[in-house]
């Protein structure tokens, strides 16, 4: 109920000892019975009427002066019914708007995955590719040496400054070991 109607009804002698749970509350108290007031809801439009109909195709509660001069010509149900159609029809739209918020957390994720995973693999080759040219530079930087010697699956390196040669990259898996002409 809401808070006016609280106020109301707290102060009528006979209820005093009612327990006033507040709807946004009740998940809070789990198999506290709940049921629908329908009787002595005030219009809003017409103070000095109560709601007696359920208009379908208005989704509204309506009073005896509302049905005469707007909704006439319009399927009416008992207030109890209007609620129960409306009470259905919120907890359809609910969970179907449930799987779609959930079906989309799910491709969102998905995608999420795909983007990380994209971006780990070009910043791991961006890495490869940075070393390797971090390499050549200072091979060109230094003015070192290549060396292949003829039928060598070795290629060594001259250090200028030091003298030094040592094994600088094997191609052993890139020769041939035999030639098969036809």
């Amino acid at each position: 109920m809401c808070e006016k109607c609280n106020r109301n009804h707290l102060n009528v002698q006979t209820t005093v000892r009612h327990e006033i749970i507040s709807i946004r509350s009740t998940q809070d108290y789990p198999g506290t019975p709940t049921h629908i007031v329908t009787e002595h809801i005030p219009c809003d439009r017409h103070t000095k009427k109560d709601y007696i109909k359920f208009c379908l195709d208005c989704c509204e509660l309506i009073c005896e002066d509302c049905i005469n001069k707007i909704h006439r010509e319009h399927e009416l149900e008992e207030i109890k019914d209007g609620c129960d159609f409306i009470i259905v029809n919120t907890q359809a739209r609910l969970s179907k708007d449930l799987w779609f918020c959930e079906n989309e957390s799910k491709q969102l994720k998905t995608a999420s995955g795909m983007c990380n995973s994209s971006y780990n693999n070009a910043r791991k080759k961006i890495d490869v590719r940075e070393k390797e040219m971090k390499e050549d530079m200072s091979l060109a930087a230094s003015k070192d040496i290549l060396l292949s010697l003829y039928n060598s699956t070795v290629v060594s390196l001259l250090t200028t400054k030091t003298g030094e040669i040592k094994p600088f990259l094997s191609l052993s898996p890139l020769c041939p070991r035999c030639i098969h002409v036809t």
